[in-house]
């Protein structure tokens, strides 16, 4: 979760901007990573061995908190279906609302 990265324009994000980061990835943690987890254990079990590298998850967090514009950014675990599992599962969450309504853009990365 280190990785979580706000890409939207060219500045060093603002203190405000750090902090609501930081709530969005406690948010996700407590509210949201079984969801996330629950496609690894899958692919887990259909592969029948661990599963290995991560998925990268780009999305816009809207201004009322919706995810738009959900897509894996990288997948290097080697099986696209776990790709599209995260996907669908952060597709529907609903977050924190961005500072001043302002959407953001994300890139979130899940491993087992």
């Amino acid at each position: 979760w280190e990785g979580m990265e706000e890409t939207v324009g060219d500045e060093p994000p603002d203190r405000e901007l750090e902090l609501y980061l930081g709530n969005v990835r406690r948010f996700v943690r407590s509210h949201y990573a079984r969801q996330a987890q629950s496609c690894f254990d899958h692919a887990t079990a259909l592969s029948g061995s661990g599963i290995s590298g991560r998925v990268v998850i780009g999305f816009t967090i809207a201004g009322n908190g919706d995810t738009e514009n959900v897509h894996v950014a990288r997948n290097d675990s080697g099986i696209d279906t776990l790709g599209t599992c995260v996907s669908h599962r952060v597709d529907s969450w609903r977050l924190p609302s961005p500072p001043g309504g302002t959407p953001i853009e994300l890139e979130m990365p899940f491993s087992p």
